[in-house]
């Protein structure tokens, strides 16, 4: 992404987003590339590093979260096996076993939670783990990093001779120390070491005394260190087989890092792999702590809509300071793509365009943001901004000289894959010059197709906005009855400044305003009055509006409840009816079984009696096949009950925000965009692209449940065998 001036991102206060991330990343190498990361235009490259930040993220809300990923650094290491020049040492060795065996756990997790995680386990599944590595390393060394005796059969025997002479110089040393200890010539602490070879801690006062080889003295030259006699000859053996055992262990880390090196591209692509995965757990924590998403992100910036959508910063920043942050509702279209926010000053107009800002740059790094899943942004090619005092004391440019040599950069370059953010938008020079020119450029900026959110105060700009297509005012609401910014974005109508309003909140005395007043053109404070009066019959019709919206609901309900109560009362009279029919057909059938059996007693005769039998047993069969004929209506009839509610279902209309059900898994979940033939659908944290034919909704109409009858009469077993 191309971003002019330079320094935007950090207005913006991106790098704080940034550093915030970094410090949840357990990998330097992690931290730092998050720290360096910028937002970038690969529509294919960022959906697939999204896609896997918003695995990580379900991956942490379904699981115990993720294996380790720390290891020691391997730099060192890394450069020895891929020159070949030099050794690995045992620390080196420690860290390339911490990453093959690191990266051996995150395979087989990804692996068994591969259903989660598709796009994560399909980047990893080719690289399968070497435990080459950590089995000939574990040849070598113990559990604590040191070597072990049985890395060679030649080591092994240096420490076993090593052993027995050092076991041989203690008896030696102890049997001199015992005998000076009596004589009184030793200070109180004996002994001590010396170039890896044991002393005695002789009085000065008695350095003549005691025979051997000079080491020393303490430092206010009250003890003379001496090597004994008895133990010079031993002390020169272990000296012999300790420099033996430095070689053996030489030879020995060399052959290892022989063996090893043919592993260093493996090596390379683990880290590489922990690295990227690093990144993705630190942005998914960053996602998790301010509730944040992944949004639907189109490859052409024709739409930018946020729903809900917070300022991190300022978010984190209130957190801290508990209180609520709220939250920025605003769309730019191909139908609306500039918005011109005015209002008054301290009441948020500054911070929602910065907030449109940051998260477009933070999106297209790959990074949550804190917003509603309903939300969609197009990706922007270039980031103008003209935001802040750049004066500039080197190229002696006035604050108005330095924002038209920015414009002049703007008008240039931007087209229709850019983001253009101006605040205080034709300020800086004479009110009435000034808005002359941010009028022009306006008309330029709409030209050229940009998306742009600007701020402003001069009523001619907010005047021009609503005369211009694509163009949309809107105004940040004031409360004048507290005198105090409300920081909610109010679409559709340009706002007063309240200039007077908020010098009185500020304590500024009556009569000063008042004569402020008097100063102004009557035209001036009409408009103002204008627009504060367009302004609160806005907030009332909203306020009716969304009365109204609650009575329409209660009256949904309503009918919903009596719908349901009468298709109550039709079902009991239909089983009631059903109840009769059955108690008639037991009479009918009851009163012919009853003739056969008086017929029975009251004939005598065999061959009467037979005839009965044969008539009884007929009637019998007759009663069996009417049941039979009875039993597959019934089944047919509920067949084809379940089949049409079904169909009802998978051609009911649905819409962004309903929830459904997933015939495959039987997953609930909600529809967050609709493409052609195509629905985004939301399970938990992970997104999925579905068919109509795929599932079936839990609601017909947005806050309206399916009937008690459809999901009485609809399975996933009836949708299984229907659909099969």
């Amino acid at each position: 992404m191309y971003l002019y001036p330079k320094n935007i991102a950090e207005i913006l206060e991106f790098h704080v987003i940034k550093e915030h991330i970094s410090s949840r990343c357990t990998l330097a190498r992690a931290a730092q590339e998050v720290l360096t990361a910028v937002p970038h235009t690969d529509f294919n490259r960022l959906t697939a590093e999204l896609s896997k930040v918003e695995e990580v993220m379900l991956l942490i809300n379904r699981t115990n979260g993720l294996p380790a990923l720390a290891h020691e650094d391997c730099t060192k290491a890394f450069k020895i096996l891929k020159t070949g020049s030099g050794t690995v040492d045992e620390k080196g060795f420690m860290a390339i076993r911490q990453l093959a065996e690191g990266y051996e756990n995150i395979y087989k997790f990804l692996h068994q939670n591969r259903e989660l995680c598709p796009n994560l386990w399909k980047e990893i599944q080719h690289r399968p783990p070497e435990p080459q590595i950590v089995q000939s390393i574990d040849k070598v060394f113990d559990n604590k990093g040191n070597i072990k005796n049985s890395a060679s059969p030649t080591l092994a025997a240096i420490r076993e001779e090593l052993q027995r002479k050092r076991q041989q110089c203690d008896r030696i040393f102890y049997k001199v120390v015992n005998r000076l200890e009596a004589s009184g010539l030793l200070a109180d602490f004996k002994e001590s070491v010396h170039e890896n070879r044991r002393v005695l801690a002789v009085l000065s006062a008695h350095k003549n005394k005691v025979n051997g080889i000079f080491h020393g003295s303490s430092g206010k030259n009250m003890v003379v260190f001496v090597e004994p006699p008895e133990t010079i000859e031993i002390n020169n053996e272990i000296a012999r087989l300790v420099d033996d055992e430095k070689r053996e262990i030489l030879k020995i880390l060399t052959e290892l890092t022989l063996k090893i090196s043919v592993y260093y591209p493996v090596l390379q692509e683990f880290e590489d792999r922990l690295v990227d995965l690093d990144m993705c757990k630190a942005k998914a924590l960053f996602g998790i702590e301010v509730n944040g998403c992944i949004p639907a992100v189109r490859e052409h910036p024709t739409t930018l809509r946020i729903v809900e959508g917070f300022n991190p910063v300022l978010l984190l920043h209130n957190r801290q300071r508990e209180k609520k942050t709220i939250p920025l509702h605003i769309e730019l279209s191909r139908h609306k793509r500039i918005v011109v926010i005015s209002g008054p000053n301290a009441g948020g107009k500054s911070v929602a365009m910065k907030t449109v800002g940051l998260l477009s740059m933070m999106l297209q790094s790959a990074f949550p943001i804190p917003v509603s899943p309903e939300s969609e942004f197009g990706l922007v090619h270039s980031l103008f901004g003209d935001i802040g005092d750049a004066q500039s004391m080197e190229n002696e440019l006035s604050t108005y000289s330095s924002r038209l040599q920015r414009m002049k950069v703007m008008l240039r370059r931007m087209n229709k894959r850019s983001l253009v953010l101006i605040d205080e938008f034709g300020s800086g020079s004479d009110p009435e010059l000034g808005s002359a020119i941010a009028m022009v450029f306006l008309e330029e900026i709409q030209s050229a197709g940009a998306l742009a959110v600007i701020t402003t105060h001069f009523n001619k700009i907010k005047a021009l906005a609503a005369q211009l297509n694509n163009v949309e005012n809107a105004s940040m609401l004031f409360d004048r009855e507290t005198l105090q910014p409300l920081y909610q974005l109010q679409v559709g109508a340009p706002g007063s400044s309240y200039t007077f309003e908020v010098a009185q909140n500020v304590g500024i005395p009556p009569f000063i305003i008042q004569r402020a007043k008097e100063k102004l053109e009557n035209s001036t404070v009409e408009i103002d009055r204008l627009l504060v009066s367009i302004q609160q019959e806005k907030q009332h019709l909203e306020y009716q509006k969304k009365q109204l919206e609650k009575q329409l609901s209660e009256l949904s309900a309503l009918k919903e409840n009596q719908e349901i109560k009468i298709k109550k009362l039709e079902e009991k009279l239909e089983k009631q009816s059903e109840i009769n029919r059955h108690h008639s057909d037991k009479l009918i059938w009851g009163s012919r079984f009853s003739q056969l059996v008086n017929a029975w007693e009251q004939n005598p005769i065999s061959s009467n009696k037979k005839s009965i039998s044969q008539k009884f047993w007929k009637l019998l069969q007759e009663k069996s096949a009417e049941n039979n004929r009875k039993r597959q209506a019934e089944q047919l009839e509920k067949k084809e009950k379940t089949s049409k509610n079904l169909k009802k279902l998978l051609t009911a209309p649905v819409q962004v925000g309903d929830q459904i059900r997933v015939l495959e898994n039987n997953l609930i979940g909600q529809i967050t965009d609709i493409r052609k033939d195509k629905y985004q659908i939301r399970l938990g944290n992970m997104m999925m692209m579905l068919e109509r034919n795929q599932f079936v909704p839990l609601s017909n109409k947005k806050g309206k449940s399916t009937t008690s009858e459809e999901k009485r009469n609809t399975s996933p077993n009836d949708v299984s065998d229907v659909q099969n």
